[in-house]
């Protein structure tokens, strides 16, 4: 569609993966934000309606933490392999 077009390849890349790992539920919503603002962050340039979308979402769930991120593979790990 045209929005689709009006942002980057590694923002829809970005996208995606969020919405894949949310509806997949292997991470917690607020993992997967946390997860999408860090991928974001480091992109040199957002296009202005993810600048938008990233804005907003750090306004509601605060600045990306990267000791969360480390922890996050740690328990989709152990999801993956049976242990709670």
């Amino acid at each position: 569609s045209e929005d689709t077009m009006e942002i980057s390849k590694k923002e829809r890349k970005y996208l995606l993966r969020c919405k894949k790992n949310i509806l997949s539920a292997n991470m917690k919503f607020s993992d997967c934000i946390n997860s999408l603002n860090l991928s974001l962050s480091a992109l040199d340039k957002l296009t202005p309606k993810v600048q938008k979308l990233s804005e907003e979402l750090i306004e509601v769930y605060g600045q990306p933490d990267y000791r969360e991120l480390s922890n996050i593979g740690k328990k989709v790990s152990y999801k993956l392999i049976g242990f709670r």
